[in-house]
């Protein structure tokens, strides 16, 4: 065996004629029933990263096979793509192929199984850890170092962020402290070392593989140069994170990266853990839930053609722009509401139809109904010249949460709801801000974030958590989880999806019998749902809150300096508040204005707790965290 591997070693090109370059004169394998060879794979699917060139590869015995695609589903919401299957045996082979699409790779002395049931007597266990061992070996040995990773441990986070930095620092075995869920292992003397010891520690004990994580803490712990533990607050055991109630009590810690299965010893109990915690990302057995929207989906390809030659687009046409009002018993405010949007700036040539939703009183004969009259009236004299103008005049009450739920039923994906509620002020220049957003976020496929679900023009200060929301990107958008109802934009295809869901989780304004309860992690909105008066209770918001909570979906807020705002609300008494408070910020007004306004960019993603988010995909790994379905 070659012990020092490094790629820019003399012996590497040696090993390279000797081992790799044969298995490359075969070439790579296009009949995706064969296995691709060690060098194919290995050259297509290494990661590179300051000077180590290494490969994320998954051992799968049959058994685990269903949570190889658990894990297949994480790793792809996280966008990793780079990773090397390897069959421990036949009939994982057969089923990696038939249920991945993925190239998968055979190991040496690869098992062949007997039994229907795919588990591994104790002889063929001892011939797997000793097959694998080998593989192993051969893939340090032609200089790629490895990172081991668990099929039953599924990533909620990107881990290799948190691996590569263990290597800038020099670490040449890193691992999961008390579990087996990742291990790095580089391609020189040291990691060689490392693999022939555990490998050997392996071939003289019962069940080696039920007792690998303890070998590798063992060798680990005797804290050689070299060797060191990933953060074990990122990195939890089973035991952690389920058994000691981590899942439903975050409480400022930090979100999890990896959770390992190690105290648990059977794969279908496993599986049902996952599945119970909203950790189980295969529906219809092969395929990965993935609910955010695609491109092609919301805009297909168009074809045009120019002379003999056919080009194919994925050009938007301009969005139809509607508005939709909220109102109630509130004259006054509406009127405010109105005249601000009459003195706003439009292009001469925009259509911008609006929607104005009157509540019926809930009580008749009452002061409500005396001042719903004079809504009619202002609504009546109010003169639109933008677009049509339409009144939809309820009969019977259905509170706020209902006026929100029934506002608006997309015909297509070309179109685009600003929605406000009657206290609600807007800046003579919110229109000349947001038209140019929509075009540049949701209209230009270059842009695209399928995550985003709509524009919010209040100036945000609410977090949910313990925290303060603080943005420093000079004054340029940002995203962040929460809905911002002070003047909100919604995307089409996320609010029909929330329409659906709602379906799921209860029959309009009365929870069904499924106990649905809108709770998530330590937001201070569970304590306002679960101590509010019932019209709080009944407020859509929470219920969005989960629902993008479960989505893994975020906003899209302005930044503007001292926290000026395209849009205002006067807080007046009302579902939210008691009582009237005025508002709390400042209109953004023609002397504030610049240019550069308009200049969008990328922008940073922060979590319900504020945090900033570095991978998107991970948002989507936080279902555990709804108390009110989760665990099941």
């Amino acid at each position: 065996m070659i012990t020092n591997t490094r790629r820019d070693n003399p012996l590497f090109l040696l090993v390279f004629l000797l081992f790799a370059l044969p298995l490359l004169v075969r070439g790579g394998v296009t009949d995706p029933n064969k296995s691709p060879t060690y060098a194919a794979i290995l050259a297509r699917r290494s990661i590179e990263h300051n000077n180590v060139t290494y490969a994320v590869v998954l051992f799968v015995p049959n058994p685990k096979v269903s949570m190889t695609l658990n894990w297949i589903c994480h790793a792809r919401n996280l966008g990793v793509r780079k990773y090397i299957l390897v069959a421990m045996d036949d009939k994982a082979h057969e089923e990696l192929v038939r249920r991945t699409g993925e190239p998968v790779v055979q190991m040496d002395r690869i098992v062949k199984l007997k039994n229907e049931g795919g588990a591994y007597e104790p002889k063929q266990e001892a011939q797997a850890v000793l097959g694998r061992s080998q593989t192993l070996s051969k893939m340090l040995d032609v200089g790629y170092s490895i990172l081991l990773a668990d099929p039953e441990a599924p990533w909620l986070d990107d881990p290799l962020p948190h691996v590569e930095k263990k290597i800038d620092e020099g670490v040449d075995v890193v691992a999961i402290r008390g579990a087996t869920g990742l291990t790095f292992v580089r391609a020189n003397e040291r990691g060689v070392a490392f693999l022939n010891r555990l490998g050997t520690k392996l071939q003289t004990i019962w069940r080696p593989l039920e007792n690998e994580a303890a070998m590798i803490n063992a060798i680990l712990s005797q804290k050689k140069a070299g060797m060191a533990f990933l953060p074990d607050k990122l990195f939890l055991s089973g035991k952690t994170f389920f058994g000691d109630g981590y899942s439903s009590n975050i409480h400022g810690r930090p979100w999890p990266v990896l959770i390992t299965s190690d105290d648990l010893r059977n794969t279908t109990l496993k599986e049902e853990r996952l599945q119970q915690y909203g950790l189980w990302m295969v529906k219809d057995g092969n395929t990965c839930w993935n609910p955010a929207p695609t491109l092609e989906g919301l805009w297909p390809p168009k074809q045009q053609k120019d002379g003999k030659n056919t080009k194919v687009e994925t050009k938007r046409n301009l969005v139809k722009f509607f508005i939709k009002i909220i109102t109630y018993d509130r004259p006054d405010s509406l009127q405010r509401l109105l005249t601000s949007m009459s003195n706003a700036e439009y292009p001469a040539d925009h259509r911008i139809d609006v929607d104005i939703y009157v509540d019926y009183p809930k009580r008749p004969k009452t002061e409500a109904f005396k001042l719903r009259s004079q809504v009619l009236r202002v609504i009546n004299g109010w003169d639109w010249r933008r677009g049509e103008k339409r009144v939809h005049v309820r009969n019977f009450n259905v509170g706020l949460a209902g006026q929100w739920f029934e506002l608006w039923y997309p015909s297509s994906w070309d179109e685009v709801a600003f929605v406000v509620e009657d206290d609600i002020e807007l800046s003579p220049l919110w229109y000349r801000w947001l038209r140019p957003a929509v075009a540049h976020y949701y209209e230009n496929p270059d842009n695209f974030d399928p995550n985003l679900y709509g524009i919010s023009l209040q100036s945000q200060a609410t977090c949910l958590g313990n925290c303060k929301v603080e943005v420093k990107n000079g004054n340029k958008p940002f995203r962040y989880q929460l809905v911002g109802t002070w003047g909100q934009l919604l995307f089409p295809f996320q609010w029909v999806q929330f329409m659906r869901w709602m379906d799921g989780k209860r029959v309009i304004l009365h929870y069904n019998a499924l106990g649905y309860a809108p709770l998530f992690s330590d937001l201070q909105s569970n304590g306002w749902y679960m101590a509010g008066r019932k019209e709080l209770k009944n407020a859509w918001t929470f219920d969005f809150i989960t629902f993008v909570a479960e989505y893994g979906y975020y906003n899209l807020y302005t930044n503007f300096e001292s926290q000026r705002s395209l849009s205002i609300c006067h807080r007046e008494a009302g579902v939210h508040y008691g009582q009237s408070y005025g508002p709390d910020r400042e209109l953004l007004g023609e002397s504030h204005w610049q240019d550069s306004m308009l200049e969008f960019g990328p922008m940073p993603v922060f979590d319900y707790q504020f945090n900033k988010v570095q991978n998107t995909g991970a948002l989507r790994h936080r279902k555990f965290a709804m108390r009110g379905e989760y665990p099941k």
